[in-house]
């Protein structure tokens, strides 16, 4: 054979070689990639239930493994909405209220046997609902009570949130709640320095209502402004909701000597 005949066949066998060697690259290259968006989705199931005080509570389960409190931050919030005859409510980066290991769907705290599925992704193996027993959970008013309203999980915000199977978001939940109570208030108390009355002045306090976003402070027993004297004095707060259930609560103004005063 002659040179110029086998620099001609080399020619014509590289093309077939290098297509294939083409087509086993990018087959790899799709599986890495699909294992890698796999291996990011992680949750696997979706519940809620109405804790004692009104509130809903949703959990997603995941397969993050057992989470600390550091895991409480807005990067690893959910996109919700709420639909009543008011309108439609958006949230789109509610923040996880805690977190619960190793704990199956029917001892979750809060809300035990009466935890309602509302999504799951199929199967009994790693990746799918009830395998890994880590939950986030979410703590929210439902907003409108005495109508039935729509509460729909849209979507989880981070890796540790992402659907595991297509059919997990969004979880819509469709019921009717009931007010259980007045607002709750949360009134810290508060520290200064003075050996003298003297003029105080405070935030208002926080304010959460299972059936009204909009709780009214009705009244303190001490506004603040209000000159006090050394020593501590107790202010109390009150708030009426929508149904007209009122709620209070109480917090000390501590005016302390300076130190070595």
């Amino acid at each position: 054979m002659e040179m110029g005949q086998l620099l001609t066949i080399t020619k014509r066998t590289r093309p077939p070689l290098f297509r294939r060697f083409l087509l086993i690259a990018m087959v790899t290259l799709g599986s890495m990639f699909f294992g890698i968006q796999e291996a990011n989705a992680h949750a696997t199931q979706v519940g809620y239930c109405v804790l004692n005080n009104g509130l809903v509570r949703v959990y997603i389960e995941h397969w993050h493994g057992d989470l600390s409190q550091s895991a409480l931050t807005g990067s690893n919030a959910v996109n919700l909405t709420i639909i009543s005859s008011g309108g439609s409510t958006n949230y789109p980066n509610l923040i996880p209220t805690g977190f619960v290991n190793n704990t199956t769907l029917n001892n979750l705290p809060g809300c035990g046997p009466n935890i309602t599925v509302v999504s799951g992704c199929p199967g009994t193996g790693f990746g799918s609902a009830n395998y890994h027993n880590d939950w986030v959970y979410y703590d929210f008013p439902p907003i409108s009570c005495g109508e039935q309203i729509t509460i729909r999980i849209d979507a989880g915000n981070s890796v540790l949130l992402t659907e595991a199977c297509s059919q997990l978001y969004p979880a819509t939940i469709n019921a009717t709640f009931n007010d259980s109570g007045g607002p709750v208030l949360t009134c810290p108390d508060v520290n200064v320095t003075s050996c003298n009355p003297i003029t105080v002045n405070y935030p208002a306090p926080s304010i959460v209502d299972d059936c009204d976003p909009n709780p009214m402070i009705t009244g303190y027993s001490h506004p603040s402004g209000s000159t006090f004297q050394p020593g501590s004095t107790q202010v109390t707060v009150t708030s009426i909701d929508n149904q007209n259930q009122v709620g209070t609560c109480n917090f000390n103004v501590n005016v302390n000597p300076p130190p070595g005063g």
